[in-house]
């Protein structure tokens, strides 16, 4: 890359003695610029030797791949093999070995020029080898830190090769590295145009290149490639936006986006991530390869860009758009482009109104949409889109995503509904697995027209087009039934469900209720006999049986009427204590007084004993409850249980504030101390 040479002289009148700066301190700089200079010294090695092989293979026009081994757990070496011109002898003395000397500072066809990359491995490590062909001789260096951290280098063999020119860079990796390493190589190579030969890893390890759109020097990866609805940008790139230098990211710093240099503005009109592909040479870069420098001249060169970009991207938006003639075209580049370019300016086209995701019209409330994918299996699951408005919460549900834009159809209604479904579902199974269809709606003024209107701007297909699959007929196979077999309709925790028997092989006891047409005869319904059923406890169980099926039943002790079977019931404890309970109108105070011993006032002791006799009574069925509901014996118990409500209120107020309290053990104190003053 070339360097900008610096030519300042002094003007003066006096004749002065001028002596030039050195360094003193070899190995003091030479730590300097091994273990302060990089911040991420992996990424920056990797990144500097793949450059130094590459631009070796610039050097004389080598189309080969250069090679690179990835370490691995069984192999933990990063090697770097290229098929340039090698390093003699002369040039490893005058050149490698020196900082700041280099070849590569008359052209920006090679990426390096500050004389340190070739030195960064020791950044990492202590010592590396070079291996280098010419010629058939291959020479084999280590570089090591030397006692005095000066930096050494060893020739350790010279032999005869048969090997192609070149140069190897190899140093070890420690375990830990493994995957940082990967990483560093695959951030390095990701933009190269040249081959590259990866070898230790199996192919399909090898990030595919996401391609953005590409606009002149800018290229734009739109949001679907990074973010989380398909991660297919590489993790080992991190960060925001970057200017692309010869192949190799650079991030462009937040102190870029500061200066008045247009590059805010051109991030503000895109919806993706950001790529400048800069020539070499035309920003600065640091000494450490990491970043780009935050110079006037890189400033200068990125405003030209920026705004030559920033006209370009307007032109482009908007001849885009332009050419569309449709709402169709229009709505379909809309969704292209949002997801590169800001087009909010651009979001509203006729009578409609699109969004990053959505598109949404005053046309859809004029006409059915309806939503279908898969429910349970293998039904199909429809969904009134419209009905949605309704509702606040939920009111956008009726727009379209952008995603089911090729899924929209429209139902004429021409077809048997199951045969319409048979299309749909074999579209579900084989493409897409959900779509939108509109349908007119016959309680809404033109929502024929307006679908019609809709069928040409968002170039809706018909259903009928869709394909309907072949229905395999399969043969029937002869069953033998068994005449003696009736199905029982029996009631489960969470509905109805059905059971077959015969009168033979039943052994359970069963109150039934004859049915026609699917429905209980006797205003029975499903609640009042599930009840009932639970309530037995299986002691008996609540079926229904059709009507053709009560003769099997004839006879069978085991099966008795539930008509029957209430007309025949007599009242129990358990059955009165409830109705007791249940009609009680002192029914919140039952808890709180049914404890309360030696009470002086007969009459609500006589109660009291009640309570305590049906306190923990459970429920009992409506179908029996209210059969024995003017029992005598129930009903002369309500009688004093509202003369004792009269009695509580108007003797012993404080009876119910005290009950619901904390102090139910002076209840008893409290009524026998009123008792006794009242007598």
């Amino acid at each position: 890359m070339k360097m900008e040479t610096v030519t300042n002289t002094m003007q003066t009148n006096v004749k002065v003695k001028s002596k030039e700066f050195g360094i003193g301190d070899v190995s003091a700089v030479i730590e300097i610029l091994r273990s302060k200079l990089y911040s991420n010294p992996i990424q920056t090695l990797a990144q500097e030797y793949l450059c130094n092989g590459r631009d070796a293979m610039r050097e004389i026009n080598s189309k080969k791949a250069i090679q690179v081994t990835v370490p691995a757990p069984l192999n933990p070496v990063f090697k770097v093999r290229d098929f340039g011109p090698g390093v003699s002898p002369d040039r490893m003395n005058n050149v490698f070995i020196m900082y700041g000397a280099s070849t590569k500072r008359k052209s920006n066809k090679q990426t390096g020029g500050f004389g340190i990359g070739s030195k960064i491995a020791w950044a990492y490590t202590d010592s590396f080898t070079i291996t280098t062909f010419i010629n058939g001789t291959k020479r084999v260096y280590c570089a090591h830190i030397g006692v005095n951290k000066n930096g050494m280098l060893d020739l350790l063999s010279t032999e005869k090769t048969s090997e192609p020119n070149g140069t190897e860079i190899q140093l070890a990796v420690s375990s830990d590295d493994l995957h940082a390493f990967k990483n560093a190589i695959f951030r390095a190579t990701y933009f190269w145009t040249e081959k590259v030969e990866y070898l230790g890893i199996n192919k399909n390890e090898v990030p595919e290149r996401v391609e953005g759109f590409r606009l002149n020097e800018l290229e734009v990866i739109e949001r679907q490639s990074y973010d989380y609805q398909g991660a297919r940008w590489p993790n080992f790139i991190q960060g925001g936006d970057f200017a692309i230098i010869d192949g190799i990211p650079y991030p462009l710093a937040d102190s870029l986006y500061e200066h008045d240099n247009g590059l805010s503005n051109l991030k503000v009109k895109l919806e993706g991530k950001m790529l400048l592909h800069v020539p070499n040479g035309t920003v600065k870069v640091a000494a450490s390869r990491e970043a780009i420098s935050d110079e006037k001249s890189t400033n200068e060169y990125l405003e030209v860009l920026s705004n030559k970009l920033n006209t370009a991207v307007d032109n482009y938006v908007k001849g885009e758009f332009k050419v569309c003639k449709t709402p169709y075209d229009y709505l379909n580049k809309y969704m292209d482009l949002c997801n590169t370019f800001d087009v909010s300016d651009y979001r509203e086209y006729k009578s409609y109104t699109m969004s990053d995701h959505e598109i949404d019209s005053e046309l859809f409330k004029t006409v059915r949409m309806v939503y279908v994918n898969f429910g349970d299996g293998d039904s199909l699951k429809k969904y009134d889109m419209n009905a949605a408005r309704k509702s606040y919460r939920s009111r956008r549900k009726s727009a379209l995503k952008t995603d089911m834009f090729n899924h929209l159809f429209f139902n004429d209604g021409s077809e048997s509904i199951v045969k319409f479904n048979r299309r749909i579902r074999k579209y579900l199974n084989e493409v897409n697995g959900q779509l939108i269809y509109f349908e007119v709606c016959s309680n809404i003024e033109n929502s024929n027209k307006n679908l019609k209107t809709l069928r040409k701007d968002l170039g809706l297909k018909n259903l009928l087009s869709l394909p309907v699959p072949e229905v395999i007929k399969k043969e029937r196979v002869k069953r033998h039934i068994d005449k003696t077999k009736f199905c029982l309709h029996i009631f489960k925790y969470y509905g109805r469900g059905t059971e077959y028997t015969t009168s033979a092989e039943n052994e359970t006891k069963w109150l039934y209720v004859p049915m026609s047409k699917g429905c209980f005869n006797g205003g029975y319904t499903n609640e009042n006999l599930r009840s009932l059923d639970s309530y037995l406890n299986g002691s008996y169980r609540v079926c229904g049986i059709s009507e053709k099926s009560l003769k099997l039943i004839k006879g069978n002790s085991n099966f008795i009427p539930l008509d029957g079977y209430l007309k025949a019931l007599k009242p129990t404890k358990k059955i009165t204590g409830w109705l007791k309970k249940e009609h009680s109108c002192n029914g919140d105070l039952i808890n709180d007084l049914n404890d309360l011993k030696d009470i002086k006032d007969k009459k609500l002791d006589t109660v009291i004993k009640e309570y305590k006799a049906f306190c923990d009574t459970p429920p009992v069925p409506n179908l029996i409850s209210n059969k024995f509901a003017d029992n005598v014996d129930v009903i002369s118990f309500l009688a004093l249980d509202k003369e004792v409500k009269k009695l509580i209120t108007k003797k012993y107020p404080l009876v119910e504030e005290i009950g619901h309290t904390y102090h139910k053990s002076d209840l008893a104190l409290y009524i026998n101390a009123k008792y006794n003053k009242r007598g």
